[in-house]
Formats: structure tokens, C-alpha cells, sequence
């Protein structure tokens, strides 16, 4: 086979695999993050990270971390450590959709609104919020969420009067991020992942509720590329949108420093991109909430020369694919 795509979530793969024969290895996985979307409330308005590499694209990371909430507003006073902290403080700047038009614009080859084309549909059997949310987003891109009466309703309920700090100048201030990869070599062996990968984890996030999900794609002009986005049960639900915006941003606590508006909220991401001998040979990534000590096995393996087939432990199951010079395969 020429193409392969991979997902944590197995329901995407179907949903998304008909893009194939026509799309490239960045189709695939921007659809496939968009159709994670419409399987869950909080993907939309959480983190995706996302590595791209071959076909010419070098080795690209890109942000789509949520952003620290606050542009153009006073800072508040400050909660007491005895005061009952709103969810609506915790509602980050959504960056998801602009970081996937992101993506798709360095090396996309379908239209974008082909791409989100599949989410649409899935979110019909999910949500008639949801759908109309991604149905905006396949028809405006990155400006889908941040205009007409859907910001109103974030907004408001997100804003100073719910008790958080999200504003419209948010939307008009923040947006994706893009760098080159921190690469570890060691011998004929690379790893390539997020440079910002040691950042701390911060404090808003409920580790118990929430989940990281993994897609990964290979096409037969050796682009690969891999995303994580988060699924969470806590946030701020807005029903009528049929989505929740999880806990990212970072409440203002009295006395204490104030996160600054636009700063991306830390997020996990346990994906990197493999080459071995100068060549890209695939990526790889690990859902779950064990996925960072599952990570680091499979590089460590991989690095010190094992047989690629080998680097994830056994009691983890790995999201990736492989890409040789004649195919493509998932792990």
C-alpha cells in the first residue's frame, strides 16, 4: 500500500481513509484530527500538536496548544484560595482549528473544506451543534470559531461575566505557532519531536479525566505526519454548540503571578518522527495516561539500534506508521 493512516481512535480510520487516493500524508492527518473532533465535545476547543516531515516540508512542528486568555482586559482581582474557582476561568484561547488550516496550507493537497468533509459527517451521528461548528470551519478555516454568534456565546460564557477571562481581542491576538523539530541523533539513528517538549505541565489540567489521542500518516511521496489532541470530561459545557471547552488557561489567583495573555498552556504530546541512516522511516506516538514512560521506552529502543518492529513495550500499543520506499504501513 501507498498511503497509511493510523489513530488511537479506530472509528476515524474509516471515517477518513476514502481521502486517501487523492490526499496526501497532511490530509489525512488533519482530517482524521478533525474527525477526533467530532467524536468528542473538547477536542475542538483543546490542544493539537502536530510533526511533519519529508516531501521537501523539512522537519516542522506546529503549535496548536490552547493560548493563556486575558488580550485587552484588566487583570481581575484574583481569586482567594477559599473562593469556589468558576469553570469559565479555566477556558483557554482555542487554537486547534487555525493550527490543522496551518498544516494544511504548507503541504495540503485537497481542499480544506474536503479535508474537514469527513468530521462533518461523523458529527451528524454526535451532535447538530458540533456539525454546524465544523461545517463553519470547513467553510471559513481558521476563523471559524472566532466570529459571529458562537464567539458571542464562548464568550459570554467565558468571559467576565461567567467569571473567566476570555475576551474577543483573544481571537484577534493569539493564533499558531510554528518551529523547526528538536532532533536527538545518536549514530545513523534521529528522533525528531516538539521542541517544546520538556515544558512543565501546568496546573489546570485535570489529570484524571483527561486523554490523549494519536493519529499518524505516511503517503507514497514520503511525507509523514503526526498529531496529539486531548479528550476531556471536565470543562465548560456549552450545549448548544454541543462542545466543552476544556481546563487549559490558568485562573487568576490573588498574590500570585499572572499567567500573560497569548502564552501557550502546556500540553502533552508523546509523538515523534523516526529516521534512520538520513531517511525518514515513520513516526510514532502513544495515547492513554501512561503515554509519556511508553514514549520514552520506544525511543530509547529505537535509538539504541533495535529493530523498529521492537521499540514499543508491551504492555503500551503504539499509533504510527512506517514508510518505505515501496509502502506504507501502520504500527
Amino acid at each position: 500500500m501507498h498511503y497509511a493512516l493510523a489513530a488511537s481512535q479506530p472509528k476515524i480510520v474509516d471515517a477518513v481513509l476514502s481521502l486517501a487516493p487523492k490526499g496526501n500524508a497532511i490530509d489525512l492527518a488533519v482530517a482524521a484530527v478533525f474527525a477526533g473532533a467530532a467524536l468528542s465535545p473538547s477536542t475542538l476547543l483543546g490542544p493539537v500538536q502536530l510533526l511533519v516531515g519529508g516531501g521537501g516540508a523539512g522537519l516542522r512542528a506546529f503549535d496548536g496548544r490552547t493560548r493563556q486568555p486575558g488580550a485587552g482586559a484588566p487583570r481581575p482581582r484574583g481569586f482567594l484560595p477559599r473562593d469556589t474557582i468558576p469553570e469559565a476561568a479555566y477556558v483557554g484561547v482555542p487554537v486547534l482549528p487555525a493550527a490543522l488550516a496551518a498544516v494544511h496550507a504548507l503541504a495540503g493537497e485537497l481542499s480544506f473544506a474536503r479535508v474537514v468533509a469527513p468530521a462533518v459527517a461523523l458529527a451528524k451521528d454526535e451532535s447538530d451543534g458540533r456539525r454546524e461548528l465544523l461545517s463553519r470551519v470547513a467553510r471559513r478555516g481558521a476563523l471559524a470559531l472566532g466570529e459571529g454568534d458562537f464567539l458571542d456565546d464562548l464568550v459570554q460564557a467565558a468571559g467576565r461575566i461567567g467569571g473567566g477571562l476570555l475576551t474577543k481581542d483573544d481571537f484577534a491576538t493569539v493564533g499558531p505557532s510554528e518551529s523547526e523539530c528538536h532532533v536527538e541523533q545518536r549514530s545513523t539513528r534521529a528522533i525528531a519531536r516538539v521542541p517544546w517538549y520538556d515544558a512543565p505541565l501546568n496546573d489546570s489540567i485535570d489529570r484524571d479525566s483527561t486523554e490523549t489521542h494519536v493519529v499518524a500518516a505516511a503517503d507514497a511521496r514520503g511525507r509523514i505526519a503526526i498529531a496529539a489532541y486531548a479528550v476531556s470530561t471536565v470543562g465548560l459545557d456549552l450545549p448548544t454548540w454541543g462542545v466543552l471547552a476544556p481546563r487549559t488557561a490558568a485562573p487568576v489567583r490573588r498574590g500570585e503571578p499572572r499567567a500573560r495573555p497569548g502564552e501557550p498552556r502546556s500540553a502533552v504530546a508523546p509523538i515523534v518522527l523516526l529516521s534512520a541512516d538520513g531517511v525518514l522511516g515513520g513516526a510514532i506516538g502513544f495515547a492513554g495516561r501512561n503515554r509519556e514512560t511508553a514514549l520514552s521506552a520506544a525511543v530509547e529502543t529505537f535509538l539504541s539500534g533495535m529493530p523498529i518492529e521492537s521499540i514499543a513495550p508491551e504492555a503500551s500499543r503504539p499509533t504510527g506508521v512506517l514508510r518505505t520506499p515501496a509502502s506504507a504501513r501502520t504500527i
